[in-house]
């Protein structure tokens, strides 16, 4: 990943996942700066003072050769490492400078794992490639959530009905033919809005994609049409969108099925 980098003098900031002493030799070797925390079972790591020695802004610190590790006590005992720092305390706060530089660059990926954390798929499993597998889903989602913030920052979606919506738009995919109706029709039977709503209660990445899917499906059971409803007009139609799962007009005075899936909310 960062052969690109050789000779160029970058620094590269990294959590404790990749980080041990001999990485952090290599990367010397290759003109790269690196800091990192790292694990206190890494192997070619200094003895440093025991946790109950430090107390809170305080830090023991050993150095050989081009690397330093430190171990710093903020709320619990963290250990960094280094192949360009020295002895330097931060100026801001009682702490090696090696703490200030990781914690000022290492907050997207800080970030990252918070939004992983809160709704994350992780669970313990004998197929060690299942974790793998549900961490590169929740990594690509939350991705996904940062790009559509940027791009509509007036919508101001939660990371959870992003997920929703995520959800809604996979299984609203036409699949086969179920007994007792799709995973997506019960879903959105829960998740109506109440009569008078001022929008749709369908997502629009749903309500507006793959129209050839969308088709009128006549039901014995009378309900209150949507669109009919957001313009405060009482009828009650046979007739539902068979991806949708909502009740439409469809008949020779009005088209509710055709609207509902041009109109933008």
């Amino acid at each position: 990943m960062t052969e690109c980098l050789t000779k160029k003098e970058h620094i590269v900031i990294f959590d404790n996942f990749f980080s041990s002493v001999s990485l952090l030799e290599q990367l010397k070797e290759d003109g790269i700066f690196a800091c990192c925390t790292i694990h206190s079972n890494r192997k070619g790591l200094p003895v440093l003072a025991p946790d109950r020695a430090l107390n809170r802004g305080s830090f023991d610190q050993k150095h050989s050769g081009s690397i330093g590790v430190y171990k710093w006590r903020d709320s619990k005992n963290v250990l960094f490492a280094s192949n360009y720092h020295g002895t330097e305390v931060a100026s801001v706060i009682t702490a090696p400078q090696v703490a200030k530089d990781y914690h000022d660059h290492m907050g997207g990926v800080n970030l990252s794992d918070q939004k992983r954390v809160a709704y994350g798929r992780d669970r313990k499993s004998l197929k060690w490639w299942h974790r793998l597998f549900w961490g590169f889903v929740d990594l690509t989602l939350c991705n996904s959530h940062v790009l559509h913030s940027l791009l509509f920052p007036e919508e101001k979606l939660t990371l959870l009905e992003f997920r929703r919506r995520v959800v809604r738009g996979l299984v609203s995919v036409p699949q086969l033919k179920r007994k007792n109706g799709s995973a997506f029709q019960k879903a959105v039977a829960v998740n109506k809005k109440r009569r008078g709503s001022c929008g749709a209660s369908i997502p629009d990445d749903v309500r507006l994609s793959g129209l050839g899917d969308h088709w009128p499906k006549f039901v014995s059971q009378r309900s209150r049409c949507e669109m009919c409803s957001l313009k405060q007009v009482e009828s009650r139609p046979h007739s539902i969108c068979s991806k949708c799962g909502v009740t439409l007009c469809v008949n020779e005075r009005k088209n509710c099925f055709a609207e509902y899936h041009e109109y933008h909310q």
